[in-house]
């Protein structure tokens, strides 16, 4: 087994010292530096890879950024596919102000005929499977309740995965406090 150098190095301006590590100036760094790894080899499969250690760096460096890359993307996709959270409050103020609006009771059909929202379109929660018909336009703001907010929560997350840009989840029929708006 070779014997392992240590060496000492002075940085008097920024630097690379040692195995490539960039000093700073005035400070001391102590770079480790083994002869047997000045190639790297076996870079490539089971087979001894004639590689240097300026290839293998490379190789390294462009590996890390690929994942870093990844994991942007992924974190961006992931903040994409999510919706609002509002109270019933922010849901009525929209519907006031907001002609184009869709409110959207993802409670069963039964449940929807016994009572629901004013201007509501029923889209039972378990129906929502693939991009609905009655939801065309994927930038138009959806609001979503159902009885309590169990189901309200998960098809507003369904939607939001399909691509749905503007998706508000306001909780449920129980708690809306305007009764006037029930049909």
């Amino acid at each position: 087994m070779p014997k392992r150098h240590i060496a000492v190095h002075q940085a008097d301006h920024e630097n690379t010292v040692g195995n490539g590590y960039t000093g700073r100036l005035g400070r001391r760094k102590i770079a480790a530096h083994n002869p047997a790894h000045d190639n790297y080899g076996e870079q490539k499969g089971d087979h001894a890879a004639d590689i240097s250690r300026e290839e293998q760096q490379a190789q390294t460096v462009e590996a890390i950024l690929n994942m870093m890359e990844a994991h942007k993307d992924q974190k961006q996709e992931e903040a994409m596919m999510t919706y609002e959270q509002i109270s019933p409050q922010e849901a009525k103020e929209r519907m006031d102000k907001e002609a184009d609006v869709i409110i959207l009771d993802v409670r069963t059909q039964e449940e929807y005929d016994s009572r629901h929202i004013k201007n509501a379109v029923c889209l039972p929660n378990e129906d929502i499977l693939r991009e609905p018909d009655i939801l065309p336009d994927k930038g138009r703001q959806i609001l979503v309740y159902c009885r309590s907010g169990n189901r309200s929560k998960q098809a507003a997350q369904k939607l939001a995965d399909m691509g749905y840009e503007n998706v508000l989840e306001f909780g449920g029929i129980l708690d809306w406090p305007y009764p006037e708006l029930v049909e």
